[in-house]
């Protein structure tokens, strides 16, 4: 892969199709190879293995730069739209016009009548804000049942109301919404809606109760899939949850409160659902180990995880589970925390560096202690993998001179010393060298230097450092692909696929509480609290 001169971005090379094979004699027949024909062999075997790996992070990376530019697309349609709405003439009216216009659709002050002006066939969303007091219309506003389209409702109350009340003054279309939003509502409340809304798939619910009403029926809801929970007592959320059961859920989130994760257990448990993301910032940090395990064990489909748990706790039994119990968790995000309010960065560490495959995001917050020890120090010249690739700089450079100068011929010295280095890269390369080495202004200069020799090398030679070559091509990609970085604060570490920066744009969940804790567009989607 190389890099544009003009604007830095990264051009994808595809790569050329493989040569064809020297010993082409014995791969269409059964006859034994002699030993030279096996070694020869054995580089083709790795530099095509190579070359599928090569392709495959070039494939994962155009997956990935289409996600982007669809997603890119949709931020454009967004802003296009917006600014449009700024052009519409409907802003040049005056303010004292729109309000005759709407007081003279008014008849006999029916509150449905200041509607009729509104286009409900096209309806989709509404959002409904209560400031406080009752309603004492005579009449309820039963308009907004004419929205066939009508599926998304976010209802703001600003003091708790009755739900009965309000629902018989204000009819909405329950049994087809599929998305609804409610700040600020009873536990009993929340048990009246979902009843009614039948068919909902996605809900949020912030609730203010400070206890479970003794009269909250137990309910089993077949449809809703994604669930948000804010409550600011350890009782409301149990309650709640203790009476609810969701054979279709999928997607939990919930904060507010230091929540038991038991509870969670039990409800996957009684609901049989199989969740593919959690989100339990504020779980109980000083959770007992069989309890983690066992929520673990429950999670086999979950590839989005957030948990605030000790490091201790989670090294424990986490780092050394997860691969097991939790075979499809792709982004991890560790909320830290333990009872001294410090961070074991040994133990950070060590859980990093063991749970980075196959993850593709590992993610750990910590609040009141700053992670840049976590994030690896980049190599000096006092490391002995760069001083060796020094010293084989040196030597080829010597090497590249001859050739330059057309000084070799069939000098046997020559590709005798040539044999030896080669040799040495070739063992090293199998048992190590780094990415981190490699893409190294050393390691660099030692890459470019064996592509020189390439061109000018005989087919023996050939072979040999395109073998080098394609060992660590994966590697120098991956490690530009794939790194430690870190946000501003240095509250927040993240092991994940990055574009070139070292710094990381963390954003709160508010707007979005089922997003990915993938890095998207150069930001992190993380929990509201203390270490964001």
């Amino acid at each position: 892969m190389q890099t544009c001169p003009n604007c830095g971005l990264d051009v994808l090379n595809s790569p050329e199709s493989p040569d064809i094979s020297p010993i082409l004699s014995l791969v269409t027949t059964n006859n034994p190879p002699e030993p030279q024909d096996e070694a020869i062999a054995r580089q083709l075997i790795a530099s095509s293995e190579a070359g599928i790996a090569q392709i495959d992070g070039l494939i994962t990376q155009v997956q990935q730069m289409l996600a982007d530019l669809i997603s890119r697309r949709a931020e454009y349609e967004h802003h296009l739209h917006q600014h449009k709405n700024v052009i519409r003439n409907i802003r040049c009216i005056p303010a004292e016009i729109l309000v005759e216009i709407f007081l003279q659709t008014v008849i006999d002050g029916d509150p449905n009548d200041i509607w009729a002006v509104v286009e409900w066939d096209s309806l989709r969303s509404l959002e409904l804000q209560f400031t406080g007091g009752s309603y004492t219309e005579a009449i309820p506003v039963t308009i907004f049942q004419h929205a066939p389209l009508l599926q998304d409702v976010d209802l703001n109350f600003a003091y708790r109301q009755n739900i009965a009340y309000i629902m018989s003054n204000i009819l909405l279309p329950w049994s087809q919404l599929c998305k609804l939003s409610i700040e600020d509502i009873s536990l009993e409340s929340v048990f009246t809606i979902l009843q009614e809304a039948s068919i909902l798939e996605e809900c949020h619910i912030s609730s203010s109760d400070t206890f479970t009403p003794s009269n909250i029926p137990t309910l089993s809801h077949q449809y809703l899939t994604m669930l948000h929970v804010t409550a600011w007592t350890r009782e409301v959320a149990h309650g709640l949850f203790n009476h609810l059961t969701l054979p279709s859920l999928c997607k939990l989130s919930v904060d507010g409160l230091i929540l038991q994760i038991d509870i969670i257990c039990t409800l996957i448990e009684r609901s049989s659902c199989r969740l593919t993301f959690l989100n339990l910032p504020t779980a109980d940090p000083l959770v007992a180990d069989d309890i983690l395990r066992h929520l673990f064990s429950l999670l086999p489909d979950v590839t989005e995880l957030c948990i605030h748990i000790s490091f201790a706790s989670f090294e424990r039994i986490g780092a050394r589970l997860a691969p097991t119990l939790l075979p499809q968790l792709r982004h991890l995000c560790l909320n830290g925390t333990d009872s001294r309010k410090r961070c074991d960065l040994v133990t950070l560490l060590r859980i990093a560096y063991t749970n980075v495959p196959p993850l593709e995001t590992v993610i750990f917050t910590a609040y009141g202690c700053h992670l840049y020890e976590l994030i690896p120090c980049l190599p000096t010249s006092k490391d002995p993998q760069i001083q060796m690739l020094q010293q084989w700089n040196r030597q080829l450079e010597e090497l590249s001179s001859s050739f330059e100068a057309d000084d070799v011929g069939n000098d046997s010295a020559f590709y005798c010393d040539l044999g030896h280095i080669l040799s040495l890269m070739s063992n090293e390369s199998e048992t190590g060298m780094p990415g981190k080495y490699l893409c190294h202004e050393t390691g660099q200069t030692v890459f470019s230097r064996l592509q020189g020799l390439l061109e000018q090398a005989p087919d023996s030679i050939h072979l040999r450092i395109s073998a080098i070559l394609a060992l660590w091509l994966p590697r120098i990609q991956r490690n530009r692909t794939y790194g430690w970085m870190e946000n501003a604060p240095a509250r927040t570490a993240v092991y994940t696929r990055r574009h070139g920066s070292l710094q990381v744009k963390v954003r709160a969940r508010e707007k979005d509480r089922f997003a990915s804790f993938a890095l998207k567009n150069g930001h992190l989607t993380l929990p509201l609290g203390p270490s964001v």
